[in-house]
């Protein structure tokens, strides 16, 4: 390739990448938005924890069901069309989540904006793994999760400055017009490889015709004992995290600290600026030493005593708080190693669905987990409300808690059994050995 070629292609490439980028970045702000107006979703609706929580996690309920399948078409299809189409859905739902006079029916729009959510991440990891060379793959997902990470820090305290402005329902109109615009670039601009611009980039995964059944492959996946404790060591880091900094870790404060929503929301932005820093930061590293367990069992054991900390530490609002909130952020940012895992044990044929896979449980997992906490605090309250709102103390977050640090203590039982790939390498020479054999 001739130096001019190599220089279009970067530029088509980094444009596309900017597109994907920018979808999923709203997607991680509309995933963590609730958060922020929570108590105005329980006083309007006249909710109780459990139906606050299981209304936000319709997001997590499609968004689940749908990874496997988004998995199959981002290998068979490719993540231009999937995207596209996906942030079309998700902005419809936006717009219904917007409108929504009823509990019902605000459940159905989070719902829809879960569906149309579903196939970014996956479409997004299968551009890179496409598009850029397989030695930076954990670096590149570290800074991709770093930018969709800076979506979900604007629905924390830059939310919560912008609705003493305007409203929840004006700003998830205007996210439902931004997704449905960025869904049609998508779909205009977006390609699937570089061979499909006119360009051979043999960094690039091979888009060989596969003619294997998909279902067939879908099984090879799930039989791949590897596969499994990756999946269970992030349910206990990101799960976790992804469920509490998404709906209780702002009330939790607002309501054991009588602190204002706009100075809670700031330790929740504080976990996830740490989230996506750690994540650039854990990629990279992992990319240059050439080995990728000793981070997803370090960040497994950060995990727990970020949660230990929460639950049993005598710490308060101020800097205390503000430590345990980025402990378990930066914990979370195992993700990017255990995908790079994932991806490297399995054939570049199914690493869309292996990705889905693992995607799929941990948000299976927040979809259980957000409506589970609040179903312990309902247990374990009184039942007083105040203006139709139930009112929680600290020691009823406290069992909610002490269930983050159990799922947070399995998950670092699961990481002393992942498989260690070495960036690929030792794939690479099992298959020649194969091949020579």
């Amino acid at each position: 390739m001739d130096q001019l070629q190599n220089k279009s292609l970067q530029r088509k490439k980094w444009l596309m990448y900017l597109l994907l980028i920018a979808i999923f970045m709203l997607g991680f702000f509309e995933r963590f938005a609730p958060a922020v107006f929570a108590a105005d979703l329980m006083a309007e609706f006249q909710t109780s924890g459990s139906m606050l929580g299981t209304m936000t996690a319709m997001y997590f309920v499609t968004y689940t069901a749908l990874q496997i399948p988004a998995g199959v078409l981002a290998d068979r299809v490719g993540p231009r069309e999937i995207v596209g189409i996906g942030a079309v859905i998700a902005g419809l739902g936006s717009l219904i989540f917007s409108f929504a006079p009823t509990y019902a029916l605000v459940s159905i729009g989070r719902l829809l904006v879960g569906l149309g959510g579903a196939t970014v991440f996956i479409g997004i990891m299968k551009f890179n793994a496409e598009w850029f060379a397989k030695e930076r793959y954990g670096l590149i997902s570290g800074i991709t999760l770093l930018l969709g990470n800076l979506g979900a820090a604007l629905s924390a305290g830059p939310l919560a400055v912008l609705l003493s402005y305007a409203t929840w329902r004006n700003t998830f109109f205007l996210t439902g017009l931004i997704a449905i615009t960025l869904g049609i670039l998508i779909y205009v601009v977006v390609r699937n490889s570089p061979q499909e611009v006119g360009f051979n980039q043999t960094q690039a995964v091979s888009r060989k015709k596969n003619r294997n059944r998909w279902d067939k492959e879908l099984r090879s996946v799930f039989a791949e004992k590897s596969v499994w404790p990756v999946l269970i060591a992030s349910v206990g880091t990101n799960a976790v995290f992804y469920a509490f900094v998404g709906l209780w870790g702002v009330p939790l404060l607002t309501d054991s600290f009588q602190l204002t929503i706009r100075e809670a929301s700031l330790y929740t932005t504080a976990g996830l600026v740490g989230y996506g820093i750690a994540s650039v930061v854990i990629g990279w590293c992992s990319d240059k030493a050439g080995v990728r367990k000793p981070f997803v069992v370090v960040s497994s054991v950060l995990a727990c005593v970020g949660w230990l900390g929460l639950l049993i530490a005598p710490w308060q609002s101020g800097w205390s708080g503000f430590l345990l909130y980025t402990i378990v952020g930066v914990s979370a940012a195992q993700m990017v190693v255990s995908f790079a895992v994932v991806k490297e044990a399995v054939s570049p044929l199914v690493a869309g669905m292996a990705l889905a896979l693992v995607n799929a449980g941990v948000f299976l997992a927040v979809g259980g987990i957000q409506p589970l906490f609040g179903l312990i605090m309902d247990m374990m309250s009184d039942g007083a409300q105040v203006s139709g709102v139930s009112v929680y103390t600290f020691t009823h977050y406290q069992w909610g808690l002490g269930m983050m640090f159990f799922i947070s203590a399995v998950g670092m039982i699961a990481s002393m059994f992942v498989k260690e790939t070495y960036c690929g390498r030792e794939i690479e020479m099992e298959q020649k050995e194969v091949n020579e054999g």
